[in-house]
């Protein structure tokens, strides 16, 4: 029976007098999802716009991913408008006895002051109070936001129409310091003013050449500003949205959502966050309506001619052949092209996609634009809230692997439009972790072999301890320095990242995740150094308990470039079996570190020094190794030593080359039945080959023997 010791770690390492620093969680919360249940509102109209009445569950066939469904519940308009009071109610009232949650209506205006003109901003005001005015009745609830550089509740649900118009009337102030579409249509012309200089300078002599140069600094200062204002406005307009529809998740019935924007500026993320909002409101059934107010004042070239008192009429054919085009691929837009269809500016790549233009389409809801009476389009807005059908099924396929799943709704006879959600993403029920949509996509395009990764990340991984009742597996990934993954810039080189590192148990379930995007940038100088020895990325994962798991990174690069890397955990044995052991955890490195260094795993900060995760486990006989590892369940004395018997071994094969002290045992701090062995051993004298590290843990209590190994090797 071994007893516990101080530790010894190159003699001056003090006993662990404090509780370690838990791994960090993942950056995504958890939540627990929703039922098995999919419900789906539809809204089906004729060619002129009119909704279509008398249907019958008979008349509908869902399908999800070509596969026929069977619907459960079916509920028609008819149980929307039943019990209600007129439309043209002069005053909001809280009415006597019971209403159907389905005639219960929730809507929430929300107004994108951060990118918007001062006469759109007023147009939309006047809209959607005449819109409060005319179509709010007894039953409605409707909340305002605003979102500038961040979300403001204006007014919280209310059925006082006067409070609702009061706060609408508030955002008709400035909005002094935030970057609006027509001021970045300024600053593009500052910038392609910059460049004709540029372009005239560079050719002449050496004054005027340094002119230019000049004029590069000013090209790109005013471009790199445009596009960090792009990314904290994008930023915050999908945060705040997701988090609208996300909190709506627990009122009942259909929830709408009316944006009023001018659309947003492109970057690299949109589609991460229209992904992100639509996963969240088609589980909380959230239809947005995304109303551009510019109309047709003149500020815009791209704009149509739509009168908006007419269904159809007052659209120039050519309108009507875009709408025709846009109900073909199943996009669902109101009143022909506009900036949402024509980006006016070249940010990056993403020029030309429109993410609330998805957003809308994805929900079921609608994009307006191009209309000088906004009236119309929020009393259709309005109509869409009563008139819709209400179907549910359960998913034939009840392997919840994170895809997307694409819903199909169809009506007997021709000449109907469907609009409803196109979908969702099939978490696995029970699982208390969210998967963000972007992420579920990327996992499922690796699992079904539409990700091709050109490139193969090196992986390390251990187990060791966190905390008192946690695990933490610290991964190291490693890049090859080529350029395939990185883009040239003008000052070096620039990778935008999605990071996604999962841990599996044996039957396949997600245990944890780290999901992260980087935007890196290397200097020439920086980038040199990267080629020759590669990149070497770090992060942690938390584990509740100690069991086997399968590790696995996706990278997915903005150039298109993927890697995709797998490495097994094995944790011999069982809760039931006695004492366990952890992996086996070795490093050649050892840093002095009074705190958790930056970009290190806390799990490896041991007192005052802090352990380094190696790329690989290989090893010079030059090298001091040091080995740390965790042995969980112990049986211990009545006197606090654990009883057990630990041995140390360096196998070269099956023969044993060494045996090693193993009494460098130490207590886990606030645990009664965790201890950790922690000691440094010299390497001198092996030869170049391949070893491993085998530990044998008896239990003396228990009678039980557990055995772990570590593969390493010397150069």
């Amino acid at each position: 029976m071994l007893g516990i010791k101080r530790l010894a770690l190159l003699a001056l390492l003090p006993l662990l007098c404090a509780q370690q620093p838990q791994a960090p969680q993942p950056e995504a919360s958890r939540f627990k999802t929703q039922s098995a249940t999919v419900v789906v509102d539809v809204i089906v109209t004729d060619r002129k716009g009119n909704v279509v009445p008398g249907l019958t569950a008979g008349d509908f066939q869902v399908s999800e991913n070509g596969v026929a469904q069977k619907i459960l519940s079916f509920e028609g308009p008819d149980a929307n408008l039943a019990g209600r009071p007129p439309a043209d109610s002069p005053n909001v009232s809280v009415q006597a006895g019971s209403f159907s949650t389905r005639s219960l209506r929730m809507i929430t205006l929300v107004l994108d002051v951060s990118d918007m003109r001062g006469a759109s901003l007023s147009t939309s005001i006047q809209a959607a109070m005449q819109f409060v005015d005319k179509a709010i009745v007894a039953d409605d609830y409707v909340a305002v936001y605003a979102i500038g550089y961040d979300v403001r509740l204006v007014v919280p649900f209310s059925r006082d129409k006067q409070k609702v118009n009061e706060g609408l009337l508030s955002l008709s102030r400035g909005n002094a310091g935030i970057q609006t579409a027509r001021g970045r249509e300024r600053t593009i012309v500052d910038i392609n003013s910059l460049s004709d200089q540029i372009d005239t300078l560079s050719k002449g002599g050496a004054a005027d050449q340094a002119l230019a140069a000049m004029a590069e600094v000013e090209r790109l200062t005013l471009q790199t500003e445009m596009a960090m204002q792009a990314t904290m406005q994008t930023r915050v307009l999908f945060r705040a949205l997701r988090a609208i529809a996300q909190a709506s998740g627990n009122l009942p019935g259909r929830k709408n959502v009316v944006l009023f924007s001018e659309g947003l500026p492109m970057t690299r993320e949109t589609d991460e966050g229209v992904a992100s909002v639509v996963d969240a409101a088609n589980r909380a059934n959230v239809a947005f309506y995304v109303i551009d107010p510019s109309g047709l004042g003149g500020e815009s070239g791209v704009m149509g001619s739509f009168d908006a008192s007419g269904a159809s009429g007052g659209r120039r054919a050519s309108q009507v052949a875009r709408d025709n085009a846009n109900a073909a691929r199943g996009t669902a837009v109101y009143g022909g092209d506009s900036k949402f269809d024509v980006a006016y500016q070249n940010m990056n790549a993403d020029r030309g996609r429109d993410g609330l233009r998805n957003v809308a389409d994805q929900t079921g809801g609608l994009l307006i634009k191009n209309q000088n009476e906004l009236r119309s389009s929020l009393e259709r807005i309005d109509r869409d809230l009563r008139e819709f059908y209400t179907l549910a099924y359960q998913p034939r396929d009840i392997n919840y692997d994170g895809s997307f799943r694409k819903i199909k709704v169809e009506v007997s006879g021709g000449g109907h439009t469907l609009r409803f959600r196109k979908g969702y993403y099939a978490l696995a029920a029970g699982e208390e972790m969210k998967v963000t949509p972007a992420t579920a996509q990327l996992l499922a395009s690796v699992e079904n072999g539409s990700l091709q990764a050109a490139i193969k990340p090196r992986l390390n991984a251990a187990m060791v301890f966190s905390s008192s009742s946690e695990l933490s597996v610290p991964v190291s990934i490693w890049l090859p320095g080529d350029q395939n993954w990185v883009s040239k810039t003008d000052k070096g080189y620039a990778a935008g990242v999605t990071m996604v590192i999962t841990a599996r148990d044996t039957a396949g379930r997600l245990v944890d995740i780290f999901q992260k995007f980087v935007d890196a940038r290397w200097s020439k100088d920086e980038w040199k150094v990267i080629e020759k020895k590669g990149l070497q990325i770090v992060s942690s994962l938390t584990i509740p308990k100690m069991q086997s798991l399968d590790v696995e990174a996706v990278l997915q690069f903005t150039n298109s470039a993927a890697a995709v890397g797998k490495i097994k955990l094995v944790m011999p044995g069982s809760d039931e079996s006695g004492a366990r052991l952890t992996s086996l955890f070795m490093t050649p490195r050892v840093d002095v570190s009074p705190t958790v260094r930056e970009g290190d795993p806390p799990a490896l900060h041991i007192a005052n020094y802090q352990l380094t995760l190696p790329t690989q486990q290989q090893f010079t006989s030059a090298d001091k190794l040091t080995v740390y590892f965790g042995m969980d369940n112990v049986s211990m004395s009545d006197g606090g030593s654990p009883r057990i018997n630990l041995a140390l071994k360096l196998k070269s094969g099956d023969k044993v080359v060494k045996e090693l002290p193993a009494d460098s045992l130490h207590a886990w701090e606030r645990s009664k039945n965790r201890i950790f062995f922690l000691d440094q051993f010299d390497l001198a004298g092996l030869a170049p080959g391949t070893y491993t590290l085998e530990a044998t843990l008896r239990d003396l209590a228990k009678k039980t023997t557990t055995v772990n190994g570590a593969e390493f090797s010397i150069q």
